[in-house]
């Protein structure tokens, strides 16, 4: 247990991180934004709103259920749909955001493929996840992307500028732009 509760307390700390990092490029979409505490952070915090999509409708009713008891429901705009699929138009979003799911998508170039059509040129694409062979993939019993694979992912995908640190031992945070030539 104590384990986990390391990565429970790095979570104020991640989501500071990426609040910051995405400040200045919006509108922000939350890609696979699970129950909603990172879009709840970043609403609450800027008052701008935030979108979040996710394929887990119990995830998204959890999600509504967090904003509306923050008071902060308008600012939250949450969609069914797949990151494989997104269901934005093209060039909508400052900022992208995954966090802890680069892992969990199953077709990862045709997601990154989408992340770069909803994405406007010079808009950041912030990516946080474990890595291979680190603590929480014993912990999770769950397989993730060395740091190399995840720069090579999005280079390959068409992303630039990349600048990557650990937030912990290993969690990493990797932001990258997207820059048309």
């Amino acid at each position: 247990m104590g384990k986990q509760n390391v990565y429970d307390d790095l979570e104020p700390k991640i989501h500071k991180r990426i609040a910051e990092a995405v400040a200045d490029a919006v509108p922000v979409l939350d890609i696979a934004c699970g129950d909603g505490r990172l879009i709840g952070f970043i609403a609450s915090g800027s008052g701008c709103n935030i979108y979040g999509v996710d394929i887990s409708v119990s995830h998204l009713t959890a999600a509504r259920e967090k904003a509306e008891t923050r008071g902060i429901s308008h600012l939250v705009l949450l969609a069914a749909g797949d990151a494989q699929k997104l269901c934005f138009l093209d060039k909508s979003f400052g900022s992208l955001i995954m966090l802890y799911s680069l892992h969990e998508i199953q077709h990862l170039p045709q997601a990154l493929e989408e992340t770069r059509r909803v994405l406007r040129p010079g808009g950041k694409f912030i990516v946080v996840d474990p890595i291979k062979g680190g603590k929480a993939e014993t912990l999770w019993n769950e397989s993730y992307y060395g740091l190399e694979e995840i720069e090579s992912m999005l280079t390959h995908a068409g992303f630039s500028e990349l600048t990557s640190d650990f937030l912990y031992d290993d969690i990493v945070f990797v932001s990258a732009k997207l820059v048309l030539s």
